[in-house]
């Protein structure tokens, strides 16, 4: 069921690459030294240099949004796993990349009590990005391993405006951060998204404490005081199946009893939120074996701990068009798990895009 392989996607917009390469003489005049060397932890110079350069820039109407979330199983990718595994999604077709990581450099307890490791996963990010993404939550306060990465296009960075974050602490006494989520609102098009990058309570019996920590989160005040258009939360939500052991080779039947379907259809906690058919094999929990081959871990019943969704306003529209497992990055035990997606106010049926690969 799960897809393998490397994932190209078709073009289907102009990258700002292309662009450039138009206007190289327009640019060439405009750079300085230090313009040149674009800094790319802010983005601004280069931020400076296109708006010189064009000026007026489109605002699409439809956003292309990859919306990527994984546990790193207290891992760090180097700079070459990170750009191979980049390599498989056709970035120059998104405006908006979401990274939402997961014991990031560190284990969730380590995360707790040792200095997050945010900044040298931003850097990496930042060598492994195209150079037209910028970071849209530059100052953003990472919560131990628990990360929120959001980048948007250089060209239209202008146009997402009303950033603002909250923090919200899921770990012993809500002062702990070794689960957790950061929220961040911004507005664009005349729509406010609010982005969910979170790290829930683990393990199968504590079904409640994940309800409570979705609770916690959906009464933040970021959310209450704001109007939003779309949200989507992103992470290792960490839902497991209620089916018993014997069944976990029959993945349709874990499916079956998977507990965030459950909530999702009884309860209100997420009224009104959406998840995209799920035909990718369990996400969690993998082991390597001395042949590099991975096998599911026998102590554990195979889950779709790691998951995407999504609400929008019924004048919002957002069509689906890929929900699959990524596979791994890095050394982790959990797969990544991607949705590609556009969102507008554009209520007009979409066609999908070819996405075989």
């Amino acid at each position: 069921m799960g897809c393998k392989g490397s994932r190209v996607y078709p073009i289907d917009g102009r990258s700002i690459e292309n662009i450039e390469s138009k206007h190289s003489s327009s640019l060439n005049k405009l750079q300085t030294p230090n313009i040149h060397q674009f800094k790319r932890k802010t983005g601004l110079d280069r931020e400076m240099l296109l708006q010189s350069a064009f000026k007026t820039v489109t605002k699409p109407k439809r956003l292309r949004i990859l919306c990527l979330t994984s546990n790193h199983g207290g891992t760090l990718p180097s700079n070459q796993e990170l750009t191979s595994f980049l390599s498989q999604f056709k970035l120059d077709v998104y405006h908006m990349l979401i990274i939402s990581s997961q014991e990031c450099g560190r284990s969730a307890g380590q995360g707790a009590l040792l200095p997050s490791r945010a900044a040298e996963f931003r850097t990496l990010l930042n060598e492994a990005l195209p150079r037209r993404f910028v970071a849209l939550n530059q100052n953003i306060d990472e919560m131990g391993s628990t990360h929120s990465n959001i980048y948007v296009s250089a060209s239209l960075v202008s146009f997402f405006t009303d950033v603002s974050y909250s923090t919200v602490r899921l770990g012993l006494g809500n002062v702990l951060v070794n689960k957790g989520a950061i929220i961040t609102a911004f507005s664009y098009d005349e729509i406010r998204f609010c982005i969910i990058c979170c790290h829930l309570t683990a393990h199968k019996e504590n079904y409640q404490e994940r309800c409570n920590d979705l609770s916690a989160i959906m009464g933040s005040g970021l959310i209450e005081r704001n109007q939003i258009d779309c949200c989507i939360i992103a992470g290792d939500l960490n839902f497991r199946s209620d089916a018993e052991d014997a069944q976990r080779t029959n993945f349709n039947h874990l499916l079956s009893k998977d507990q965030l379907n459950r909530l999702i259809a009884t309860d209100t906690i997420l009224s009104g939120f959406q998840e995209h058919y799920i035909h990718f094999d369990p996400t969690f929990k993998l082991k390597t074996n001395e042949q590099g081959e991975k096998y599911y871990a026998t102590h554990r019943l195979p889950a779709w701990t790691d998951r995407v969704l999504y609400k929008v306003h019924e004048e919002i529209n957002m069509h689906v068009f890929q929900y699959e497992d990524a596979g791994f990055l890095g050394e982790s035990d959990h797969k990544t798990v991607f949705l590609d997606c556009v969102v507008s106010r554009d209520i007009k049926p979409m066609v999908d895009v070819d996405t075989h690969f």
